[in-house]
Parts: C-alpha cells; structure tokens; sequence
C-alpha cells in the first residue's frame, strides 16, 4: 500500500517549492493511511526518475533565452543533489506530500528548511530563486 501521491507530482512539488514558484494541484495523502508493511529503500533508483521529474519542475516551462535557462538548470542540479545529500528518499517524499497538503504556504516551509543549500547553489550560479 502507497502512503504516498505520485513521485511525479510530489517531486515536480518540490522543484517548484524551491523555485519559489505556486504548487500545482495534487492529491494529498492521507496521514492516517497504515505504514507499508515492507521496509522503504533507501536507494533513490527504486522511486523512479526523481531527478527528471524535479529538473522538469524546478526549470518550468518559461521560455528562457538559453543564457539563463542555463544558469537555471545549473541551480535546479545544484539544489537537487542538495535535496539529495541530505535526505534519504523516502523523507524527501514525505517532505513533498507534506508540502501539498500546507498548500499555498507549503514552498515557504520547503524553502526555509532548505534555506542553506539554496543559498548555497545561489551563490555558485547566480540565480535567485
């Protein structure tokens, strides 16, 4: 049993929570679902392509001119092997699902528990979320 929405919406929600961005609608989970029975990997290949979903989310869909869709993506890398040095996969699922339920203040508190690492990969691209 899942005790998680969808990896790709939780983690295109969490790219878009550290590019100070709206989250999108999503499902949320329910706190009350049981814990799976199963232990949870702490291997990040075994949650689908993470690291696809959140470079989709984090860079969005503007049409940049390829200077800055550049610097971008080198911050959405930096902040995504940040997200990933810190977390095991699972928390960070757990910290995407929690995000969408806050709704609209859920990128705040992503973005502020990040706070370091962001400021982190600001400094080494030069783009400001």
């Amino acid at each position: 049993m899942k005790i998680f929405p969808s990896p790709r919406k939780l983690i295109a929600a969490i790219a878009i929570a550290t590019c100070a961005t709206a989250v999108t609608a999503a499902p949320s989970h329910s706190q009350t679902e049981p814990a799976p029975t199963a232990p949870l990997s702490n291997d990040w290949k075994d949650y689908g392509n993470i690291e696809q979903g959140f470079m989709q989310g984090c860079i969005g869909k503007q049409l940049l001119p390829s200077a800055q869709k550049k610097i971008r993506q080198e911050f959405c890398q930096c902040a995504f092997l940040s997200y990933k040095n810190r977390y095991a996969p699972q928390t960070f699922m757990q910290m995407n699902a929690l995000a969408i339920d806050i709704g609209e203040k859920g990128p705040a508190l992503v973005n502020l528990m990040m706070r370091p690492e962001i400021d982190v990969c600001t400094t080494r691209t030069g783009f400001r979320p």
